[in-house]
């Protein structure tokens, strides 16, 4: 399966006569960007899992804290495992070999983590990883084959020039595209004591006895009150309310806050939570959607020009108080928003080669005119902030940043520094 990236480049070739023979021909020369789906064996997917000694990364992914310890994905490669007790001097420790990686959890001394549409248990003792449990075919997030699955993937770009056409015809044009052939995306925020926290862009979530997880269509409930022995998931079908494609979770309370490419979804899991109840939605026009929430005001953005349809990039803001009835409090015009980041009155939101802003949100309704602080110098994509500590994905790397002052962010430490981006 091949999906195409088209972005007309430069217009390179054009007779003398363009603009007074519709006859005449022209060529153009273009980029294409190609993103190849890689299919594996699916014996060999679920043969991966291999504890190996510190590594760089490749692509940062999803960022996971449980207590002293910072997990980083590394997309669809695995994740890596890190010592951040002083976070001016993390120290990695290992690397967790899983192909098709891009979203984990924790809960105790077990690692929930999905290799490819399969939930692996990774019991975690004294140091070592031991892979103890599998639900196999658990999401819905990879193309699979007869005996294979779309576990990696690989960008090419190549200079194209079209063959001859009409002058007056404008040539072809070409739609945008930048999504990857595989339909996994997003990370998390939220969660704390036993488990811990994540980004905004997560698919998984832990509450008390429950892991929630959304693919693209489904909210799965999955019981691990043993925890060495997940249940197999009680799959919830709620595309009929989102109506689109489902992105990102975030809990609060006893609710779950859901991001869809066309709005915000919220489910209550306290009544039931093997099969959470639909509460609300709230539509906006159709683009990426993570979603954080504190103190009853949910905090949602948008970017467009991926495979989530759409060209909004805004911000929004939410009264949750009434979950039945959620009411807008204002929408703000952004760059590029990704994830984002809530940490009582600091707002923190990523806009990838727009920098990293740094938001006063104590007025909801009034945000972009608070702006405290700004980094231009890194392209982020998704935000931990935990009580002073700033945890940064990047293109290029992993930063930490003292946020004591949100008005100067401090850079503490660089985890990786990836080169070649």
């Amino acid at each position: 399966m091949k999906r195409l990236a088209f972005q007309k480049f430069a217009f390179a070739v054009l007779t003398a006569s363009l603009l007074y023979a519709c006859a005449d021909k022209c060529t153009d020369t273009y980029k294409i960007t190609e993103t190849v789906t890689i299919f594996k064996s699916t014996v060999d997917v679920r043969n991966s899992f291999e504890v190996q000694t510190a590594k760089e990364m490749v692509k940062p992914g999803k960022l996971y804290v449980f207590g002293d310890i910072l997990f980083v994905v590394d997309v669809h490669k695995g994740f890596h495992v890190i010592n951040n007790s002083n976070p001016a001097a993390p120290v990695r420790q290992q690397f967790i070999q899983l192909d098709g990686c891009t979203d984990l959890v924790v809960k105790g001394d077990y690692i929930y983590a999905n290799n490819a549409n399969d939930l692996v248990t990774i019991r975690v003792n004294s140091g070592t990883y031991t892979l103890v449990d599998r639900n196999q075919n658990e999401f819905n997030l990879f193309e699979t084959k007869i005996d294979s699955v779309a576990a990696d993937y690989q960008v090419i770009e190549r200079w194209v020039t079209d063959e001859e056409y009409n002058c007056e015809s404008g040539g072809i044009v070409f739609g945008m595209q930048d999504d990857v052939a595989v339909n996994s995306s997003g990370g998390e925020r939220g969660g704390s004591g036993a488990s811990g926290t994540g980004g905004s862009t997560a698919r998984m979530t832990v509450v008390n006895n429950y892991i929630y997880a959304v693919d693209n269509r489904n909210l799965l409930s999955i019981d691990i009150s043993n925890g060495a022995d997940p249940q197999k998931a009680r799959v919830k079908d709620i595309s009929n309310w989102a109506g689109s494609t489902i992105e990102t979770i975030f809990p609060m309370g006893d609710y779950l806050f859901i991001g869809t490419t066309t709005g915000m979804q919220i489910f209550n899991h306290k009544v039931s939570p093997n099969s959470p109840t639909h509460e609300s939605t709230s539509e906006h026009f159709r683009s990426c959607d993570p979603v954080v929430v504190q103190n009853n005001i949910a905090y949602v953005t948008t970017h467009g020009g991926t495979g989530c349809g759409g060209s909004i990039n805004a911000l929004y803001t939410y009264d949750v108080t009434d979950v039945k009835n959620p009411v807008e409090l204002a929408t703000y015009s952004m760059s590029y928003p990704m994830g984002l980041g809530i940490d009582g009155n600091t707002l923190f939101i990523c806009e990838d080669d727009h920098g990293l802003k740094v938001y006063d949100a104590s007025d909801p309704k009034e945000i972009t005119s608070h702006k405290l602080s700004e980094l231009k110098n890194i392209s982020p994509t998704d935000v931990i902030p935990l009580d002073g500590l700033l945890i940064v994905t990047a293109k290029d790397g992993v930063y930490q940043y003292d946020y004591t002052d949100p008005s100067n962010l401090v850079l503490l430490s660089k985890v990786y520094d990836i080169k070649s981006i």
